[in-house]
């Protein structure tokens, strides 16, 4: 998950249920929500919302099919 850059956009760290994850808000009106499995394996959600001039829905949908994946997913592995 440390591999995830800015590149101009806002990273936030946070969870989706009880698992680590990192949501980037791109500059583009994108958003990337990324869910650790293990240490070198994480799952990326990846929305954009092309009529939205900014990253907020894309966000809030990928939030949605994260949460809805998350369980689904094999334990974190620390």
């Amino acid at each position: 998950m440390d591999e995830l850059r800015a590149n101009g956009g806002t990273i936030t760290d946070g969870k989706v249920n009880s698992r680590t994850a990192r949501q980037l808000q791109t500059v583009n009106a994108g958003c990337i929500l990324t869910l650790a499995v293990t240490p070198n394996s994480r799952v990326d959600v990846s929305v954009v919302v092309a009529a939205s001039p900014n990253a907020t829905e894309a966000c809030q949908i990928a939030s949605n099919i994260a949460t809805i994946i998350e369980p689904k997913l094999p334990p974190e592995a620390k």
